[in-house]
């Protein structure tokens, strides 16, 4: 992790942690190209 993290509010670094660490858990659940496939497909919406 970076030093950046104390420099940013409290309620949006949780908000950032819940959000790294959906992220993380859906990586690590699903392969590489599933990761890309779940992101690319919302941003064509």
């Amino acid at each position: 992790m970076t030093t950046e993290t104390p420099f940013r509010p409290r309620e949006k670094l949780i908000d950032h942690q819940k959000y790294f660490q959906s992220i993380h858990k859906h990586t690590y659940l699903k392969g590489p190209l599933d990761k890309v496939t779940s992101v690319a497909i919302p941003n064509f919406q």
